[in-house]
């Protein structure tokens, strides 16, 4: 979104994967966007229009998940010089999964390139979105921390029971998924605020002048459970 701004603008923008695409959306029309219908979870056509981007690169400053009035989400931001990105994806996911399985591979202190795939597959009879958020930093995939084969201290899946049917949840695993976003964001915030601390001080022995910084949609998603073939 780099270029001419107006003066006031708003530099704040909430991303979400759609498809293997990432994307801004808005309820009326607007230029470049497309008209998309989506099918809510009652039943009803829900119209957006689509802005779809192929990947977003920023710094990634905070990850948290957050209660909606259409359920849990992640809403992860980032940073790119003066503008602001939060990409929001539904709370129980490939997207989170994938996302957060690759978390603790990443450096905080360099950017990042984020990219989302989608495909279709069979599973118990109808064909179910498959989904991820995968990770690029120097020019690489940034590599799974945990997966089926290597779960490492990550919780595993449990079967409940829901309306008398025995069904795979996840919430152990988004919840171990939120500890460590805390611990490592919680550590990023600390080192930075040493880091200004110390280009203070700096800057007063040299005499230099420092500036110091202030401070989806989820109703067509299907979920899979844990035999599903991915590799998270």
């Amino acid at each position: 979104m780099k270029g001419l701004k107006s003066k006031g603008e708003n530099k704040t923008y909430y991303v979400a994967p759609n498809e293997g695409k990432l994307t801004l959306s808005s309820k009326t029309p607007k230029d470049g966007y497309e008209k998309r219908e989506f099918t809510d979870k009652d039943g009803n056509t829900v119209v957006k229009y689509l802005l779809e981007f192929d990947e977003l690169t920023v710094m990634l400053a905070d990850a948290k998940a957050e209660e909606t009035k259409f359920g849990k989400r992640w809403s992860v931001k980032g940073i790119n010089e003066d503008e602001v990105y939060f990409l929001q994806f539904p709370y129980s996911s490939g997207y989170s999964r994938s996302f957060f399985n690759q978390l603790e591979n990443i450096d905080l202190t360099k950017p990042v390139t984020i990219t989302a795939s989608y495909k279709e597959q069979e599973y118990q009879g109808k064909m179910v979105p498959n989904t991820a958020l995968w990770v690029h930093q120097n020019g690489n995939w940034v590599g799974f921390k945990y997966s089926k084969e290597n779960p490492g201290d990550r919780p595993a899946w449990k079967t409940i029971q829901v309306k008398g049917k025995d069904q795979q949840d996840d919430s152990d695993i988004q919840k171990f998924y939120e500890n460590v976003a805390t611990r490592l964001f919680n550590e990023l915030k600390l080192n930075n605020d040493k880091q200004a601390a110390s280009d203070f001080f700096s800057s007063e022995i040299d005499g230099s002048e420092v500036n110091i910084p202030e401070g989806s949609n989820q109703t067509d998603f299907i979920d899979l459970p844990e035999d599903d073939g991915l590799p998270f």
